[in-house]
């Protein structure tokens, strides 16, 4: 709703103010500046003004500060009197701060931190003459260029789900072929810096997949049963829970192979991160090892990297998911899905939380597809009828 100015306004016949309910949420874009420390000696006077002049409802300058009151006064008046959601905002507003100071704290306590095999990692130093000499040398930047500042601007975080979001739309098939070829993501030829940014951005995923499954191996204990199991008497309230989704499975499992065809067991293994998800992952794929049944399990997740750590596959190379998924299947790749999941009873998916629920539904009709010659009892069912255990923290999109 547009509500006018008072006519004394100096901007009311020019603008008016929008009135929005109570329940519709904007995200500010401040311009200029970053907002001022609240520990800094030499810009406190300059954040207490701006945060009054955010928070505190005025119309001339003594409302914000009275006469004979410095800066600092007036902000800690007006903070006994401030709703709580304002205090909770003024908080959030240094948390980039606390952030910087914590990391800075770690990287001097651990000086081993930013180094690479042994090197301390170098990072080139631009020189500001040089940068200045280059912007007005003339040379006319390519449309590639262009592409290519623009996309630096933008964190790796909000990148890589920009991406993710572009790949989703693709898949649903909601972009144009226009917009498709719009949406192309620029390239150029590769130098030298590439070749030697590849073979380190290699080295550190394998490195990272090496650690993290040797931390899983070397959290097992080996007994002298046929089962390699956890130690109940070992176990906290934490590792308990871990046991009783192991046990679930395997109780399942042999259920099947008693042929006593449970229902189909919908699987949920919850926990945010540090909970050892991973742990049962890798607990349960050596128990179908041991059993001789490791063809009957697949293990998938929606990244690559996040494959690799339980060494399975990605969703999309699992169920033949590609932008022409929502068309439809090829005879071809139906007889190629059936041939990939026809002995194929578990599933594991990984990082549940990175599938949106459309690709979540091409990938259960792909499988329930690729099933129907075995189980033609369960074409509706999701996924075909067989068993799917979900792992993720559903946390990470809060």
């Amino acid at each position: 709703m547009k509500v006018p100015y008072r006519s004394s306004h100096p901007q009311a016949k020019k603008k008016v103010r929008i009135v929005r309910n109570a329940n519709h949420n904007c995200i500010p874009n401040l311009t200029g500046k970053a907002m001022p420390r609240a520990d800094d000696e030499e810009t406190r006077d300059i954040y207490c003004a701006t945060i009054l002049a955010l928070f505190k409802p005025w119309r001339k300058m003594e409302d914000l500060q009275a006469d004979r009151q410095t800066w600092e006064d007036a902000f800690a008046e007006f903070k006994l009197t401030a709703p709580r959601s304002c205090i909770k905002i003024m908080q959030h507003i240094q948390y980039s701060y606390r952030s910087k100071d914590a990391a800075d704290a770690e990287r001097e306590a651990d000086p081993a931190q930013g180094e690479i095999e042994g090197r301390d990692v170098q990072y080139p130093q631009v020189d500001d003459d040089k940068q200045d000499h280059a912007a007005t040398t003339g040379t006319e930047p390519t449309e590639i260029d262009i592409a290519l500042a623009k996309q630096n601007q933008m964190d790796p975080r909000s990148r890589e789900f920009a991406f993710q979001a572009i790949a989703a739309g693709h898949v649903s098939g909601v972009f144009t072929p226009s917009e498709k070829a719009a949406l192309k993501p620029p390239t150029r030829k590769a130098e030298g810096n590439d070749l030697i940014r590849l073979v380190r951005w290699r080295a550190a995923i394998e490195n990272q997949v090496q650690e993290q499954q040797e931390e899983n191996t070397g959290k097992f204990q080996e007994t002298d049963a046929d089962v390699t199991r956890i130690d109940v008497n070992l176990l906290n309230s934490q590792e308990s829970n871990q046991r009783r989704a192991y046990d679930i499975i395997t109780k399942h499992f042999d259920k099947q192979m008693r042929g006593e065809r449970p229902s189909q067991l919908l699987m949920h293994i919850q926990g945010e991160g540090g909970t050892c998800k991973s742990k049962v992952i890798q607990t349960v794929t050596q128990y179908f090892a041991q059993r001789g049944c490791v063809h009957m399990m697949q293990k998938m997740a929606y990244t690559g990297i996040a494959a690799s750590l339980i060494e399975g596959k990605t969703t999309h190379s699992a169920a033949s998911i590609s932008k022409q998924t929502s068309k439809g299947l090829t005879d071809a790749k139906k007889r190629k899905l059936e041939e990939l999941w026809k002995t194929t009873e578990y599933i594991i998916i990984d990082e549940i939380s990175m599938i949106d629920r459309e690709v979540f539904a091409i990938l259960s009709r792909n499988i329930a597809i690729a099933k129907k010659s075995k189980n033609p009892d369960d074409t509706h069912a999701p996924f075909g009828g067989i068993s799917v255990i979900l792992c993720g923290d559903f946390h990470h999109l809060r």
